[in-house]
């Protein structure tokens, strides 16, 4: 008897501190949810080795509500094979917005703490009862059904071992390699940002700044899947190899143009974009370290448009703007990621404005184009980050400026994709420009398309 009511404490206790911290991350907690925690803990708690078994359960727990804290959701297996293979980007947003993780924090430290002091009481030395294989039956029973968070991402992090099959199919047209049409006749200087969302203050910013802007469709919902089928011109990420007649240095370099690539974001930060950089096109390529202090920010990148070049230039420069955790821009950063995000915002408007400022000096024929990698959510809603198939990240806005004539076809832009084709034909590829036509293909976040892609109408 004193262990059956032993245990129901612990079950009761630790059930209604996951009941708790869910709360107070998600804002609601389930009565079923809570009584199967119940159930199983209950049971759980007579089988050999369940102080190892529930130590795991807080971890996954914790690790499964901080992931909700800052994306509202629960994690699934593209989130896992993301968070291992860019887990220094992962730890510096995590230590940079701490604040967020307070809640599933504070619940893994109590309840590993309560843990650890239950162990060392006489009463859990007691030899298992005939109830072993119950509660072995009934902990799997909760993975099978996949209820609690905990185990969700347990789930998880097993079907990111596991090959996933792609959601839907679509066909690409890799755009053929034909010798240029007449030389190459301006320089052509595109921007990427970083994290923007084509949202009505970012839209608002670029008016007052007198850089009109309007909203396209990114091709993926993270950078490095979203930069190189910009840069080639496809829908889907799978052919990015087969495409390398098709990327813009290749076609630059082919031209006689003088390429240049350069990032203000890190070496490592590009590892997944570097394979489609066609580096061996590059005349120049510079990335940032991140162990520079003070750090380098975006206005660095205005220096480099006003270097000269006897010959037309494609020059390529990626923003670190308004990367996660909102740090990126000169002067004091606030305790709140939303104020930093607008401050970030601010910043890269401004640096676009300088830039465009240098540009406008120029005598010779030059082109400028800017837009996002994907958006973002900075704190709408309590969310935060991006990686999610959600108009906030796939639209992102765009800008063009040049002191040549243009295309009239260039109001009908809507995705990456066309801007691809805009950017191609002023190199001298094409007769005339045209978009592509057709929805615009939005793809997730694996190059490998594991996590798929969706249709975005035109316009």
């Amino acid at each position: 008897m004193k262990r059956f009511l032993f245990n129901l404490f612990i079950a009761a206790g630790f059930s209604l501190l996951f009941a708790l911290a869910e709360w107070g991350v998600t804002g609601e907690t389930a009565f079923s949810q809570w009584a199967l925690d119940f159930a199983v803990l209950l049971l759980l708690t007579f089988f050999r080795g369940w102080q190892m078994l529930l130590a795991l359960w807080i971890i996954l727990e914790t690790i499964q509500l901080s992931f909700f804290s800052y994306f509202r959701r629960f994690a699934d297996a593209t989130d896992m094979k993301l968070f291992f293979s860019h887990i220094s980007e992962t730890l510096e947003s995590l230590f940079a917005l701490l604040h967020l993780f307070l809640t599933p924090f504070a619940m893994g430290i109590a309840g590993l703490s309560a843990l650890f002091l239950i162990r060392r009481l006489p009463c859990v030395r007691w030899r298992d009862s005939r109830w072993k294989k119950g509660a072995v039956f009934s902990f799997f029973l909760l993975i099978m059904f996949n209820m609690n968070p905990a185990f969700r991402l347990g789930v998880s992090l097993v079907q990111a071992l596991l090959p996933v099959k792609e959601t839907g199919t679509a066909t690409t047209d890799i755009p053929s390699f034909h010798a240029p049409l007449h030389e190459a006749n301006l320089s052509i200087f595109l921007v990427i940002g970083e994290s923007l969302p084509c949202s009505s203050f970012v839209l608002e910013r670029f008016r007052e700044a007198g850089m009109p802007a309007r909203c396209i469709v990114s091709g993926a919902t993270n950078t490095d899947v979203s930069v190189p089928l910009l840069l080639c011109g496809i829908d889907d990420p799978r052919h990015l190899k087969e495409a390398k007649s098709a990327n813009l240095f290749y076609l630059a370099s082919q031209n006689g143009m003088k390429t240049v690539f350069i990032s203000m974001q890190s070496p490592k930060a590009l590892q997944y974009i570097n394979p489609y950089l066609c580096r061996g096109c590059l005349d120049t390529y510079v990335a940032t370290p991140r162990t520079k202090l003070p750090p380098d920010y975006d206005d660095k990148l205005v220096g480099y448009l006003k270097s000269g070049t006897d010959r037309p230039v494609f020059m390529v420069m990626q923003m670190i703007g308004e990367h996660s955790p909102y740090i990126y821009f000169p002067g004091p950063k606030s305790d709140n990621p939303a104020q930093n995000y607008k401050k970030a915002v601010d910043y890269t408007v401004s640096v676009l404005e300088r830039m465009l400022h240098v540009l406008r000096e120029r005598k010779r024929p030059w082109l400028f184009l800017f837009t996002s990698d994907h958006g973002e959510f900075s704190g709408e809603k309590g969310r935060f980050g991006h990686n999610t198939f959600d108009p906030r990240i796939y639209r992102v806005p765009m800008i063009l400026a040049s002191n040549v004539a243009l295309p009239e076809a260039i109001g009908e832009i809507a995705c990456h994709r066309d801007l691809y084709r805009l950017i191609r034909t002023m190199m001298g590829y094409e007769k005339a420009y045209r978009p592509h036509g057709g929805p615009c293909i939005v793809n997730g976040t694996m190059q490998d398309r594991q996590d798929g892609f969706i249709e975005v109408p035109r316009g």
